[in-house]
């Protein structure tokens, strides 16, 4: 016998949050939601929700943000990616950083999820541009703060940092500011011109400032 599952597609947009009946408000922090869903679309190629097949008597639906969070646990992997995509060449350490960023916004807990404008600067950065923020105008030159070599962060210092840590190999800005408490929005705000796609070894990165 043939098993249907029937579901509505536009829920795999919605935040954990506004699906539940105590709370069906959307807030800033669900457009974030809804946006990183719509990058893991485009960057894999997937439905937000997916019909998965169980091997057993009834097939299970899965939303892409725990799919994709359930492919990368153990590594980073090209195997997440759509194949289209997987063409570009040289477009690897963007498609990564991007995925980065999807799975901060997709974040099951609302205060870890970046604001739009946090996301909006770490794209920017991605595609090799910065804004100014006393203007409107964007340039093409390379963002700073990332200097290799690990001599550090200079805008952290220039912040009055109180608190720093070296990058060690395999962390990301999401997964620091996880372990020091810190919502992606604060770590952010405390290394304001950092590069989360290209964290360098032994870089000096600040966890408090005055």
């Amino acid at each position: 016998m043939l098993w249907e599952i029937y579901f509505d597609r536009s829920n795999g947009y919605r935040a954990p949050e506004s699906q539940t009946h105590n709370s069906r408000k959307l807030t800033d922090k669900s457009d974030v939601y809804s946006f990183g869903v719509l990058l893991l679309e485009l960057l894999t190629g997937k439905c937000p929700l997916m019909v998965v097949d169980t091997g057993g008597y009834c097939d299970r639906v899965v939303d892409l943000p725990r799919w994709v969070q359930s492919v990368v646990r153990e590594e980073w992997t090209v195997e997440v990616f759509d194949l289209e995509l997987l063409r570009y060449k040289g477009a690897d350490e963007e498609m990564v950083g991007l995925l980065h960023i999807a799975l901060a916004c997709t974040s099951e807990l609302p205060d870890q999820c970046p604001c739009i404008s946090s996301v909006i600067k770490m794209i920017e950065k991605i595609r090799g541009v910065q804004v100014s923020p006393s203007h409107d105008s964007v340039s093409d030159s390379p963002a700073v703060g990332s200097v290799e070599g690990g001599s550090g962060n200079a805008d952290a210092k220039e912040l009055s940092c109180t608190s720093f840590i070296d990058h060690k190999e395999g962390e990301t800005c999401f997964s620091i500011a996880q372990e020091f408490n810190l919502t992606l929005d604060e770590f952010i705000g405390f290394n304001p011109n950092l590069n989360c796609n290209k964290l360098f070894v032994g870089e000096w990165l600040c966890l408090n400032a005055i």
